[in-house]
């Protein structure tokens, strides 16, 4: 019984490790020229926002200061690089009049 038991949980325990393993997938790379920032379309909202960027690493090139950044990806939103909100917004409706 404590043996059936122990398996039960053992089961479980795959189970849960299999659920749990994400893997990340390379759809695509988004580089904003330089005065661009990027814009996130939340598909389940309808709202364009600013999309947010977290800074990996920083460093020198010469007299030059680079950082390596990475654009935090949720689901449902598509992105897009624009000047402002309003070229934002046209190129999310180009994109969609696309589908």
């Amino acid at each position: 019984m404590k043996e059936l038991q122990q398996e039960i949980k053992d089961k479980i325990k795959s189970a849960d490790q299999r659920e749990i393993k994400k893997e990340l997938k390379l759809i695509g790379k988004l580089t904003p020229k330089p005065g661009q920032k990027v814009w996130k379309l939340n598909l389940t909202t309808e709202k364009v926002t600013e999309a947010a960027v977290e800074v990996i690493a920083s460093f020198m090139v010469g007299k030059k200061h680079v950082e390596q950044r990475k654009l935090v990806v949720e689901n449902d939103c598509w992105y897009v690089a624009a000047i402002n909100k309003e070229n934002a917004c046209r190129k999310f409706l180009k994109m969609l009049n696309n589908i």
